[in-house]
């Protein structure tokens, strides 16, 4: 068995198991932080092998994805909803009518018509706002987050230097139709220090973990 859309795309086969959707979680944030930016975070169970999505309508992204754990990150304050779409290889369905696929070699199930599968839509680099259909639902997989640390120092006299630090990263909002990705500040430190002698000390050049960030837009309509 293969299966492709009409403009020749592959989309299911007889040997490898489709990603489905396992579960839906609003995750509410607990924590929060305010140096320069409000943020907040929060958290969910995660299990080896998942992929996730996330989409809320304030900047979100996820922070970290394991030992066992989701971690999400929002511009906002406590209390804002982040939804995490949360996928896995097929494994068992109790559906009782419909298409169902099984491997030839194994008999495992590779696809079940009744199972809501990782439908992707788009893989757009970099920032901007990504539109599809206005009557449907998106949310977007982080496959290459962009993060940069920048900081800088300036005298001021007296034995003492000013010090700026701020902190970006790339961010997912759900817009009408479609998905915003965005390098948003998330941390921002200035105040004076000391310095017993001499300039202050000199600084590394800004660090980023990826020129862009690399996302996968997904469709959830009813997910």
């Amino acid at each position: 068995m293969q299966v492709t859309n009409d403009a020749g795309t592959f989309q299911i086969d007889g040997v490898f198991k489709c990603f489905v959707l396992v579960r839906t979680v609003v995750v509410v944030t607990t924590t929060g932080n305010n140096v320069g930016v409000q943020t907040s975070r929060g958290s969910t169970p995660m299990n080896p092998g998942e992929i996730v999505a996330i989409r809320s309508y304030a900047p979100c992204a996820m922070i970290s994805v394991g030992p066992g754990a989701l971690v999400v990150s929002a511009i906002g304050g406590v209390g804002t909803e982040i939804t995490c779409y949360f996928f896995a290889p097929i494994t068992t369905s109790s559906a009782t009518y419909g298409l169902q696929i099984f491997n030839e070699t194994t008999g495992d199930l590779v696809f079940c018509a009744a199972k809501k599968p990782l439908r992707f839509v788009g893989f757009p680099a970099g920032s901007g706002s990504f539109t599809y259909d206005g009557s449907r639902t998106y949310a977007a997989i982080a496959m290459n987050q962009f993060y940069e640390v920048d900081s800088d120092t300036a005298a001021v006299g007296g034995g003492r230097y000013f010090q700026r630090l701020s902190m970006a990263r790339s961010r997912i909002t759900s817009i009408s139709g479609g998905i915003k990705i965005s390098q948003e500040f998330e941390y921002a430190y200035s105040g004076t220090v000391s310095s017993p002698v001499g300039p202050p000390p000199p600084l590394p050049p800004p660090q980023a973990s990826a020129s862009i960030g690399l996302h996968a837009i997904i469709d959830v309509t009813n997910y």
